[in-house]
């Protein structure tokens, strides 16, 4: 096909012929035959010799086995063991190089897609597979190219899994040839009625039993129940949209119904994400409830990583001993043999440590576990959430805290990313943006140049350095860290008032708003994982 549609181009571009050749044709003959093996050298050779001279007889011939446009002259079947002869006949006319036989690939290639969509339209629903026959094939081929850019991470399988137990059970598992445009449309509807925080516990109902509750709640005068965002059921589509396009290249369907929708929705969630100002945090910090904790806890030490770096929760949960370089004074964030890998490329870094990450007794916590043998910096953490994240818990655990102090909801964990990018941004001297994304892991903005997007690779850690060295907090904010994380235990008079106080009866469905805002639980699809 390849070679044809190449010949096409070549005499449609010679000055001294003229092809009436539409971008649309061109595209109608490469989905149909894309599928059939490419010719190679040696069976083109054979195949142009063969057909030199030509027969028009053949192509009238086709062209009524194909029918008209009402009745389709084909089974599925006399339609597959057509497909080998029509590519060779589009190819035959190429060959030829003639006005006439041009102008007859393209009528056949208009035809042969016409006949396809009706053959498969012809189909009764019954006689194509169910929606769940092939799911698992088609998770397969994904992970498969897992390496690749279209490939399936893990969270992105799992979030997969999500999207097709929901259509299964607000839709049915229906014939795959069954469901149109005004399904998708269906599924859509239901998609925004969901709650939220459904799928959090495994004691959740199925949806429609969910989604009937949170109407009947709402009926009685209690609050609005949350239900999807606009961003989640655009990512349940794309999940939706990969399956089709699987179906669509192995014939188990005639068009893609989950292509070509809208999903209006408000500013995103991070956007509105609060830092934390120098006040908030010393009352954050002056919490009796880190002096619950052991002093290695994740607890303790998690946060005060991520102020003094940026560092995102599950690149900071995920640290090894080895991770941890003292000669360099830098976390080196990377893939893991387990086939962890970093956010994004820019994910992958050098992050060099704070000089108060040290005064806390940083380098102490790495020395003990190297001693311990332990394999991460906080080996007590097992994975949780839809995702299996090892960062899952510990989001949990902070989110009850600043929940039950009060906080504001657009204040969360993430929200320490934000607050170290807005204190170095604002340090004097200026520092170039350049560096600071290099630092915190984001990728260059829109209005980078080329050279930075594309060919930039890395920063020395000289310039790393400077970024960090310029994150400063008051003294009053270092005094209450220091307390949070080095101070002494409380006595178990005091344990006992904290846990019969305000954070005991924190909303657990609030705790899991607060898990996805921190880019721990299910996030936005981005096709490749």
């Amino acid at each position: 096909m390849h070679i044809a549609v190449d010949r096409i181009f070549a005499l449609a571009a010679d000055g001294t012929k003229v092809v009436s050749l539409r971008e649309r044709r061109v595209q109608e003959a490469i989905r149909a035959l894309a599928q059939e093996p490419v010719w190679d050298g040696e069976q083109y050779a054979l195949l142009a010799e063969d057909i030199q001279a030509g027969n028009d007889s053949e192509f009238d011939a086709i062209m009524s086995m194909l029918g008209s446009e009402k009745e389709p002259a084909l089974t599925p079947l006399e339609y597959r063991r057509l497909k080998h002869q029509l590519e060779r006949l589009l190819l035959h006319m190429c060959v030829r190089k003639t006005q006439n036989s041009l102008d007859q690939a393209v009528s056949l290639a208009e035809a042969f897609s016409s006949a396809h969509k009706r053959v498969i339209s012809a189909q009764k629903a019954e006689d194509s597979p169910l929606f769940s026959t092939h799911f698992e094939r088609f998770l397969a081929y994904k992970k498969g190219e897992s390496s690749d850019a279209d490939g399936y991470t893990a969270q992105t399988e799992s979030q997969t899994r999500v999207t097709g137990r929901l259509f299964r059970e607000l839709m049915g598992d229906l014939h795959v040839g069954s469901i149109s445009r005004r399904t998708a449309s269906e599924f859509r509807q239901l998609l925004l009625r969901v709650p939220s925080n459904l799928g959090k516990s495994p004691k959740d109902p199925p949806a429609p039993t969910a989604i009937e509750r949170a109407d009947k709640e709402e009926a009685s005068g209690q609050p609005a129940v949350k239900r999807l965002s606009m961003t989640t059921v655009k990512r349940h589509f794309s999940s939706m949209q990969q399956y089709w396009k699987w179906l669509l290249t192995h014939d188990y369907v005639a068009a893609n119904p989950f292509e070509r929708w809208e999903f209006p929705r408000k500013s995103a969630a991070r956007r509105a994400r609060a830092d934390w100002p120098d006040d908030d945090l010393v009352r954050l910090f002056r919490s009796p409830l880190f002096r619950v904790k052991p002093l290695d806890s994740t607890f303790r030490w998690v946060p005060a990583i991520a102020l003094l770096s940026g560092m995102r929760v599950e690149e900071i949960c995920r640290l090894r001993p080895q991770d941890v370089s003292f000669m360099d004074m830098a976390f080196n964030i990377r893939e893991h043999e387990d086939g962890w890998s970093p956010k994004t490329e820019a994910g992958s870094r050098l992050v060099p440590i704070h000089k108060a990450l040290i005064e806390l007794g940083f380098a102490n916590l790495v020395a003990r576990r190297i001693s311990e043998s332990a394999d991460r910096l906080f080996p007590g953490l097992k994975s949780g959430g839809p995702d299996g994240k090892l960062g899952y818990d510990p989001s949990r655990q902070f989110s009850r805290l600043k929940i039950g102090m009060g906080f504001p909801k657009n204040q969360v964990f993430h929200s320490f990313r934000a607050t170290v990018r807005t204190k170095v941004r604002n340090a004097t001297p200026p520092l170039p943006a350049e560096f600071i994304d290099a630092t915190i892991g984001h990728e260059p903005g829109a209005d980078a140049s080329t050279g930075e997007r594309v060919y930039q690779k890395r920063y020395d850690l000289r310039n790393l350095r400077m970024v960090i060295d310029a994150l400063e907090y008051p003294p009053a904010v270092m005094a209450t860290l220091r307390l949070a994380v080095t101070g002494t235990e409380v006595t178990s008079g005091e344990i006992t008032s904290i846990k019969e106080g305000a954070l005991a009866t924190v909303d657990e469905s609030a705790i899991e708003e607060e898990v996805d805002l921190d880019e721990v639980g299910v996030t936005e699809f981005e096709p490749g994982g």
